[in-house]
Formats: structure tokens, C-alpha cells, sequence
């Protein structure tokens, strides 16, 4: 019915369009005292005729030969092209209508240059009208289907991200678990609780685009109390977060990838300690920022967890994150959503 009805509109506009420039191009004549009733209604049945045939030329030739999914640019402007010379076919033959059928004088071929101009401009009009519809039609299907796919493919990622056990950490936190447990018990106890947390961090929130920024601290400051039962004075870290920021939200997994990364790839040692500041800018970004002293021989890595995160929190706002690395620090400064 959309269509049926949009086809109606076009078929009124263009009855609308027409007469009037035929009256305003030919109104001295019909001062003069033309029969101005003829020429309107001559306009009106070549628009009517070559609309009814258009509509069978798309039916039959566009919509099944051309290819709108493959080559929706040059499919258009073919389709308007012809449109055009359809409009030259309909305004000669309705021009020598009138002479084989009523008996009427032949025409210059001024006068058919001149109205085919006219039928070329209303023909490529209307096939822009009709055509140029499945165009954006077919353009915002394929944006779409760019759209979703992207989503997949950062879906996919996040889901790899959050489901890999990197092995050295799990192998140094069992190392160190297994020296605190004669030494101290008690610290060994928290330190399965905190390990325990932060595995299953990796398998909650699986269809939670964002979370809270208290939510992932928390996990974050489980994830420190374990690699600082290893690092000891080694690992230096100083959160200061306002309590107004706490409640919003950040994209899920993004601080603690954030912080893995810092201890995964930099150099930690009583000569270089790492310190990693974590502070809140306004209400504006979460910040990230740490010492930066690259390990010669850096842990493996995928190396898509922040270039996931950017391509992430490009999905859900138009606020950039920002990287910086200077004056011996590297930081990240990722938009808080509210």
C-alpha cells in the first residue's frame, strides 16, 4: 500500500508540475486565443500514458535486470539515463499521434527538440522519484548490514576477551598462592576470594553493553590485591575516584583491560616500580595513567583489547578515548556515559 501510495503522490505532483509550466511557458498563446484546453489536456495524457509505461519498463526491466545490491550508483544513474530517452520515445510518438491519428499539421522539428527537452527533464525526474527510492533503500540496507556486522565482530571479540584465562597470570597467581598459604593464611583465604571475583567477572555481564564505574572498580581492586601479594612495594597504585562518578557507567571490561594491560606490558622491578594512578576527570573521562617502561619481552597478547575498546565506545558516543604517552607516562582516558 506505501507504495502504491507514493506512486499516486509522484503521478500528482507531476500532473501538478506539468500544467503549470505549460501555462506559464505558453500563456502568451493562449492570451493570443490558442485552444489552451487541448494543450493541457495533451500534457495530461502523455504524462499519464508514459507514467503507465514507465511503471511496466521498471517492473519488467529495472527491478529484475539491474542490480541494485552490487552496483546501486550505477544502477540509478542508468535507470535515469533511460528514463530520459523513454521521455524523448513518449513525447516524438505522442507528437506524431496527433498527426497520423487526427489529422493534424506536422510539427517542426523545433517544436519536437523543444518539448522533448521538457519531457527529458520530467522523465529523469520521475525515474530519479521511482528509482532513486531503491536506492536508498538498498544504501541504508547496506549500512545496516555494515552496522551489524561490525557489532558482530566486536561482539565476537569482547566474548574472546572476556572468555581467555590469560596463562601467566594464572599460573604467577597459583605461584603466588601457593607461598601465602603457609606464610600467611589468612591473606591466602582473601586471596581466593579476590581470585575467584575476578574469574567470574569474566563470565558476568555477558549482554551488558556498559556497567557501572563501582561496579568494575571493585573488580579492578580485586585484580590489584592479587598482583599486589606478588609484586609487594614493586606495584603502586593510587585510585582516587569521586563518589559522584561512581554510579556512571563505562564500557564493560574497559578498566580492567586497561589496568591488565599496564601490568601485562610494562616493566615492574625495585629499580622501576609501576605506578598506576586511577582518577576521574569531572564527569567527563575515567583516567588511566601509569608508568610506561615497555618489557623488552612483553607478554603474548592478542592485541585487540584497546582497540576493542575504542571501537566499542565508538558504537555508543561520539566522545573519543584519549591516548597519551608522554613525559614517561602512558595514558588512557576513557568517556564516562551517563
Amino acid at each position: 500500500m506505501n507504495g502504491i501510495k507514493k506512486t499516486l503522490i509522484t503521478l500528482l505532483l507531476s500532473y501538478l508540475v506539468v500544467t503549470s509550466v505549460n501555462i506559464i511557458a505558453n500563456y502568451p498563446e493562449y492570451a493570443a486565443g490558442a485552444d489552451w484546453r487541448f494543450s493541457i489536456l495533451f500534457s495530461v495524457a502523455v504524462i499519464t500514458v508514459g507514467w503507465a509505461g514507465y511503471i511496466l519498463l521498471d517492473s519488467l526491466f529495472f527491478r529484475k535486470i539491474m542490480n541494485w545490491e552490487r552496483r546501486p550508483n550505477a544502477t540509478l544513474l542508468f535507470s535515469v539515463l533511460i528514463s530520459g530517452l523513454y521521455g524523448i520515445m513518449v513525447m516524438a510518438l505522442a507528437m506524431k499521434s496527433l498527426v497520423w491519428f487526427f489529422d493534424m499539421r506536422d510539427q517542426p522539428l523545433y517544436d519536437y527538440v523543444n518539448n522533448s527537452m521538457y519531457a527529458v527533464l520530467f522523465a529523469m525526474l520521475i525515474g530519479l522519484a521511482i528509482n532513486g527510492q531503491e536506492f536508498l533503500n538498498q544504501w541504508k540496507k547496506s549500512a545496516e548490514e555494515n552496522d551489524r556486522m561490525k557489532q558482530e565482530l566486536l561482539r565476537s571479540q569482547y566474548e574472546m576477551l572476556k572468555s581467555q584465562v590469560n596463562p601467566h597470570f594464572f599460573f604467577n597467581s597459583l605461584n603466588t598462592l601457593s607461598n601465602l598459604i603457609p606464610e600467611n593464611p589468612e591473606v591466602a583465604g582473601r586471596f581466593v576470594n579476590q581470585l575467584s571475583k575476578v574469574f567470574r567477572y569474566s563470565l558476568q555481564n555477558r549482554q551488558e553493553q556498559s556497567v557501572s564505574v563501582e561496579t568494575e572498580l571493585d573488580i579492578v581492586q580485586s585484580y590489584l590485591f592479587i598482583n599486589q601479594q606478588r609484586f609487594g612495594s614493586k606495584l603502586v597504585v593510587n585510585v582516587e575516584i569521586d563518589k559522584r562518578a561512581l554510579p556512571l557507567h563505562i564500557i564493560t571490561h574497559s578498566l580492567l583491560t586497561l589496568v591488565e594491560n599496564c601490568i601485562k606490558h610494562n616493566e615492574i622491578s625495585f629499580a622501576n616500580p609501576l605506578s598506576v594512578h586511577i582518577y576521574n576527570d569531572n564527569d567527563e573521562y575515567l583516567v588511566v595513567e601509569n608508568t610506561y617502561r615497555p618489557k623488552a619481552l612483553s607478554e603474548i597478547s592478542m592485541g585487540i583489547g584497546l582497540p576493542n575498546i575504542v571501537d566499542r565506545y565508538r558504537l555508543v558516543t561520539d566522545k573519543s578515548i584519549i591516548i597519551q604517552k608522554e613525559n614517561g607516562l602512558f595514558t588512557v582516558k576513557i568517556p564516562l556515559l551517563k
